[in-house]
């Protein structure tokens, strides 16, 4: 969960706030209600969830923000057959709206989700004491 930064005498290695980081996610036979369904996981969709990362979560450290999304994806048969093939690229609301009509998401729960992981959450206190 979110909330106010633990204090306490234990040493804590994390990144600095405002740290940016590229990563690339791979995967594979994903239809678009599935991979709306991982989009909207990482926080891209509505309501906004705010995933945390590593091992600060206990402290309320590893919040993170998804920017500046790219999407691109190789056709499996068109990739099989064409050595050169180069991926398309994807635009993020199509498959977010396929998540969100599929039935893969449940809106009551998502939305009681995106409470508990709301950001920032300054009324919840993190624990200070060794984790």
């Amino acid at each position: 969960m979110h909330g106010k930064l633990a204090g306490g005498d234990l040493p804590l290695e994390a990144c600095a706030a405002e740290s940016t980081f590229s990563f690339q996610l791979d995967f594979e036979s994903l239809s678009a209600a599935e991979l709306g369904l991982l989009l909207t996981a990482l926080g891209l969709g509505e309501p906004p969830l705010w995933p945390k990362l590593g091992g600060g979560k206990p402290a309320c450290l590893g919040t993170v923000e998804l920017q500046n999304i790219s999407l691109s994806a190789y056709s499996g048969s068109e990739a099989y057959h064409d050595f050169d093939a180069a991926p398309q690229a994807l635009a993020l609301d199509p498959l977010l709206a396929a998540a969100r009509s599929s039935g893969l998401l449940l809106n009551t729960q998502l939305g009681k989700l995106a409470e508990i992981l709301r950001w920032p959450n300054e009324d919840r206190e993190c624990p200070d004491q060794t984790y």
